[in-house]
């Protein structure tokens, strides 16, 4: 195991402790010193933490987008995996998903209403499914209540 020593803290750590500079490289901080710093220097001056990172929107950020737009599904299925604490592959399931699983009705991301969401539980956290727009606004003003659905089943009925 390669190691090195924090030139901040003196600590001798794994070199995957530090923060890569260059390929073949790493920073002479190790990462909890950098994080430290960094916290520290917001702190003290949150103005001068703000310019720097509109300069680096400025610079890298058409660079950045076109990164995110290239890998956009694998972005989503990471991003959904971490969100709702399932795995990559349950979430790479779901966004291959065609159909509404609540109303069956087919994906279309031309379509506000008919785009792709990862419906679940707000109170156990599990997922149920892959539903479109209009079926997850639905069960969220119905605070998936079953009692207020089924009364609107029987409102909708009567006319």
């Amino acid at each position: 195991m390669k190691t090195r020593k924090c030139s901040k803290c003196k600590a001798v750590k794994s070199i995957s402790d530090f923060y890569a500079a260059k390929p073949g490289k790493s920073k002479s901080w190790c990462k909890e010193c950098e994080k430290l710093y960094q916290r520290e220097m917001y702190a003290n001056d949150p103005a001068k933490r703000l310019e720097r990172a509109r300069k680096w929107r400025e610079k890298y950020s058409e660079k950045h987008n076109a990164k995110r737009r290239e890998n956009r599904r694998a972005i989503y299925v990471t991003e959904s995996a971490r969100k709702y604490g399932i795995s990559k592959e349950q979430a790479s399931r779901l966004a291959d998903e065609v159909n509404c699983g609540c109303c069956g009705v087919a994906f279309d991301k031309s379509v506000p209403l008919l785009k792709m969401n990862i419906d679940h539980c707000h109170k156990s956290g599990r997922v149920r499914g892959a539903i479109c727009s209009r079926c997850n606004t639905v069960l969220g003003l119905l605070g998936d209540d079953i009692a207020v659905s089924e009364e609107i089943t029987a409102y909708i009925a009567r006319s």
